[in-house]
């Protein structure tokens, strides 16, 4: 467990980072800062909810922004990702974190140069301005995205956290004399994954065509032998019950292996189809196309 290096500032009301070299000015863009949003809030995709965490009336929206505006220490932000998880928890879901900041930059000016904007310091040889950084809302090709189907998922990947936060304290950019203080707020950004059943966009077309076909069969790891059932007995010249169906896989698949056995009774059948790992069509599709003269 990896924790950054703790920076003591008195009454900051955020996590430090670094500390500013102007202690007023940079706690008035922290409450600057925190008067902008709400405490917490949750937008689904352009729709905004403030404190009510609320969901959209479509369920299955695949994208959830889920903002907390007051993050003071580290813990603060895995609580942040552990309450996340727990009003996701019956999805299956990826996410994304990015944090906002108090941003300090320093520029160098002469003596008779007035200081024309708020927060900023002018000892006449420089002027310091804090600003804020609020978290970005389109992360997935900027931050790493982890698969969380569980608690313990989710557990690993607050361990990300940490090194996220430490890669942002020694963060600085020299060119611009900017350096980035304190975190004081964050999103986290969810991306659901669709629940079996749900028609994958792709797919739509063939449902309609009616190319797409549910069957109910014990063998599930069986079901490209299945499907190939559709050309060796399609249902335009009798309807198959599914049983029907999946007699007619495990013919197939005795064919194309060669296993001794006419149906899944035979004890060498049976035995091979209860180990059987699925059809690897990456390296038997040629032969499975010489096989049934089909194309693949």
């Amino acid at each position: 467990y990896i924790t950054f290096r703790e920076v003591n500032f008195e009454d900051s009301d955020a996590l430090m980072l670094t500390e500013p070299m102007l202690s007023a000015p940079f706690r008035r863009q922290v409450r600057l800062h925190r008067l902008k949003y709400p405490h917490e809030e949750t937008q689904v995709q352009n729709h905004r909810f403030s404190d009510k965490l609320m969901l959209s009336q479509d369920n299955n929206e695949p994208t959830r922004y889920y903002y907390h505006n007051h993050i003071t220490d580290q813990y603060t932000a895995e609580q942040h990702l552990r309450n996340v998880y727990q009003k996701e928890r019956h999805n299956h879901f990826k996410i994304s974190i990015d944090f906002g900041f108090i941003k300090e930059t320093v520029t160098y000016t002469s003596e008779d140069r007035r200081s024309t904007v708020n927060l900023r310091f002018s000892d006449g040889t420089r002027e310091v301005t804090y600003s804020s950084v609020y978290p970005r809302t389109s992360l997935s090709p900027l931050n790493i995205q982890a698969l969380i189907t569980s608690e313990a998922d989710m557990e690993r990947y607050i361990q990300y956290l940490s090194a996220l936060i430490i890669e942002n304290q020694e963060r600085t950019l020299d060119d611009t004399h900017t350096r980035f203080v304190a975190i004081v707020s964050m999103v986290a950004v969810v991306y659901r994954i669709p629940l079996a059943g749900r028609a994958i966009p792709a797919l739509e077309k063939f449902i309609k065509r009616r190319e797409v076909h549910y069957i109910e069969s014990p063998y599930p790891n069986n079901c490209f032998f299945e499907a190939l059932s559709y050309l060796s007995k399609p249902d335009q010249e009798r309807r198959l019950r599914q049983s029907e169906r999946v007699s007619e896989g495990v013919q197939l698949m005795i064919q194309y292996y060669g296993l001794q056995g006419n149906s899944a009774k035979c004890k060498t059948v049976q035995q091979f189809i209860t180990n059987y790992q699925g059809f690897n069509i990456a390296s038997e599709a040629k032969q499975i196309a010489k096989t049934f003269n089909i194309n693949i």
